[in-house]
């Protein structure tokens, strides 16, 4: 896979993750936004065959993404890490990535902190950075006095829960023959699990898994999205975003 590629590849789950956050973020309040927040992140990309095989789809991204906040807005910078010993040596290895809310396309340094114009896409060239992308690690991290205001939004989201599943409150949304459900906890409000069926047919199934913190709040630690085609026999798509380490507050 090209640098390029895996850039892109590494950008997409960023967005879908975006968008994935973004989706739920009104039916889970966080946090109010430090000055700075930081958070290792791999993410893996699995190729699931009909016959239940697996395989990397392309080998795992690792990297550090951070939010800063300062008097010109939101910049969001990720660090990637270099490649491992024996690893086939992409202009990504040591890079840093870096955009501004608001701004198109984005800015690739290389390991030596050179700009790399090949890498490097702006202005109408450049990739859009989504909007609300401030809530983009806010969403990792749930304050436990926010229980009603989760629940509250996602009574208003989707209406009343439509029963229980695994004693988890069971949300339902339905857009012709699409229809979205949403797995919470009935006390925190927290989303566990999210799936879209088309016609019956399962399409798309997302899986967060948390971790408790000292202070109470809940650190969201995973997030596993898989893709099931609609045509039989094709091979599904399996992305996992895996979080770790996670500063709040004064940057690194």
């Amino acid at each position: 896979m090209t640098a390029r590629a895996r850039f892109l590849c590494a950008g997409a789950s960023l967005l879908a993750f975006a968008g994935q956050a973004a989706s739920l973020q009104a039916a889970q309040p966080a946090f109010v936004s430090p000055p700075a927040v930081a958070v290792d992140v791999t993410v893996t990309h699995l190729v699931v065959q009909p016959d239940g095989s697996q395989s990397p789809a392309a080998p795992p991204t690792t990297f550090t993404l951070e939010r800063r906040h300062t008097s010109s807005g939101w910049t969001t910078v990720m660090t990637y890490r270099p490649a491992p010993a024996g690893a086939i040596p992409t202009p990504l290895d040591g890079a840093r990535v870096e955009y501004a809310d608001g701004a198109r396309g984005v800015k690739v340094y290389d390991q030596d902190g050179r700009l790399n114009p090949r890498l490097s896409l702006e202005g109408e060239r450049g990739l859009p950075v989504p909007d609300g992308a401030a809530s983009w690690l806010d969403g990792l991290l749930l304050d436990p006095r926010r229980s009603e205001e989760r629940l509250l939004a996602l009574r208003q989201r989707y209406g009343a829960p439509a029963g229980r599943v695994r004693g988890l409150h069971r949300f339902v949304a339905h857009s012709g023959e699409r229809i979205t459900e949403v797995l919470a906890d009935p006390r925190s409000g927290v989303v566990m699990e999210s799936t879209v069926t088309d016609d019956g047919e399962l399409r798309e199934h997302t899986r967060f898994e948390y971790t408790a913190r000292a202070d109470g709040s809940l650190f969201r630690h995973t997030i596993r999205n898989e893709q099931i085609p609609a045509e039989p026999g094709q091979e599904r798509a399996i992305v996992t975003m895996a979080f770790a380490n996670l500063t709040v507050g004064s940057g690194r």
